[in-house]
């Protein structure tokens, strides 16, 4: 029996947003852009070339976890609802609606301290303020036989990316049980979107940096980039210049 994803299987350093508003300049300057509503914008998911008539089997789907392990759907659409690409047999991009986003946030055990929720069993924690909640949103591309969520063994695409809310501005450090990697983030309040970079420093051997920031207003509505499952210190790593 297939079971829904399990937060470690996912293994992809789940973190969240920060962010307040804009202080608007006193001279000539315009006035920043504060960052979209996610309740009101479609995100774009690009991935490898699907046939069509494969597509019509796969789901693309955004989640969050209520408590620690249980799935909860916010949003799904069939694969090829919304999806374009240049080949009238491809499909290479896709298109999901956030407006129930909110709706995560009535769940005290999604929105919830991230002071003793994402920083468990983590060590060296630095968080700044330390009473921030968060909620992360996290998608997957899979195939669905019934059971209407993505589970381990259905789960065609993911993204390390996410988009999340935090109640203020944040920022954080800690490290990986194992000592071999250090996240960090700086993140913004409401609802944002989070990209996740890993760094292997060619000083450090077997030592990962890892950072999951708030992106600039002006790039919260960029495709987000989806791939086969992978271990989260490998997926979209860049190696260090000697």
């Amino acid at each position: 029996m297939n079971s829904p994803l399990n937060k470690r299987q996912k293994n992809t350093l789940k973190l969240s947003a920060l962010g307040a508003g804009l202080i608007a300049s006193l001279t000539a300057c315009p006035r920043p852009v504060p960052p979209p509503s996610y309740s009101n914008v479609n995100l774009t998911f690009t991935f490898p070339a699907i046939s069509r008539a494969d597509a019509q089997n796969l789901m693309l789907a955004a989640y969050y976890y209520d408590g620690s392990e249980t799935l909860k759907l916010l949003q799904q659409n069939p694969l090829s609802y919304g999806g374009y690409s240049g080949s009238s047999e491809t499909i290479t991009s896709a298109q999901l609606p956030l407006y129930n986003l909110d709706s995560a946030l009535q769940n005290s055990k999604c929105s919830s301290p991230f002071v003793g929720g994402e920083t468990k069993d983590r060590t060296q924690v630095s968080v700044t303020p330390n009473t921030v909640n968060t909620c992360n949103v996290y998608f997957s591309i899979y195939t669905d036989g019934g059971q209407h969520f993505p589970t381990s063994t259905t789960e065609k695409y993911m993204t390390n990316d996410l988009v999340s809310f935090a109640s203020s501005n944040f920022t954080y450090s800690f490290v990986s049980p194992d000592g071999n990697s250090t996240e960090s983030g700086s993140r913004k309040q409401g609802w944002t979107l989070i990209r996740h970079q890993v760094l292997q420093p060619s000083s450090t051997p077997g030592k990962y940096l890892v950072s999951m920031n708030s992106v600039p207003a002006a790039e919260q509505a960029l495709p987000i980039r989806m791939h086969e499952p992978t271990n989260g210190l490998i997926s979209q790593s860049i190696r260090g210049k000697k």
